[in-house]
């Protein structure tokens, strides 16, 4: 695995497992670079700060979009394609799939132009694997024990809706994706996303 992805909602344990997955690829022979969404770059993170401060406001889903999507081809261009041309394997906590799901599906975008954007940002690079970490909003809410930054504050009715992009995007490239039940206790949860590394 080169370009390994996770996706799910906040509060599903995808940041819980990364340092399993990191061990699991390093004992495999490669270094591994493990990256957040929006970040991973100074105007990356610089972005992410305006996306999720609840300071910035009621953003339309076609502002945030194009936030997200500029530092992503920020990090695309100068991170994660020099990393994966020295041969390391990238882990990326969200990808576009994220973008299609909040601003797309439930946010009102039209998802193919949010998908078409996004490839053109990234010169079309896809990862090898993507990992949905799937949880009842609820439940992935009821988990965060911080205050909500402006995409949690959307509430359990727009994250149902999210969750319910991500499983459509999952049924449309069943190859690329594994689904892990998020339920699980954190220990099972992280060997199954290993597992899932093949």
């Amino acid at each position: 695995m080169a370009l390994v992805v996770l996706e799910g909602v906040d509060g599903a344990g995808k940041s819980g497992c990364i340092p399993e997955l990191r061990r699991a690829l390093e004992a495999r022979g490669k270094p591994v670079l493990c990256l957040r969404e929006p970040g991973g770059t100074v105007l990356g993170e610089k972005l992410r700060a305006v996306l999720l401060d609840p300071a910035s406001g009621a953003l339309s889903a076609w502002t945030e979009a194009c936030l997200f999507t500029a530092a992503r081809c920020e990090l695309v261009r100068t991170v994660i394609r020099p990393a994966l041309a020295r041969g390391e394997a990238v882990l990326v906590d969200r990808w576009w799939y994220s973008t299609l799901a909040y601003q797309g599906y439930a946010g009102g975008a039209d998802v193919e132009a949010l998908r078409a954007m996004n490839v053109a940002a990234t010169q079309g690079l896809q990862p090898d694997l993507v990992l949905l970490f799937d949880l009842d909003p609820q439940v992935a809410l009821a988990r965060i024990q911080r205050v909500g930054d402006r995409m949690e504050a959307k509430g359990v009715a727009f994250l149902r809706v999210v969750r319910a992009g991500f499983l459509s995007e999952a049924a449309k490239d069943p190859a690329r994706f594994r689904i892990l039940d998020a339920s699980a206790a954190p220990e099972a949860l992280a060997a199954a996303a290993v597992q899932a590394l093949g």
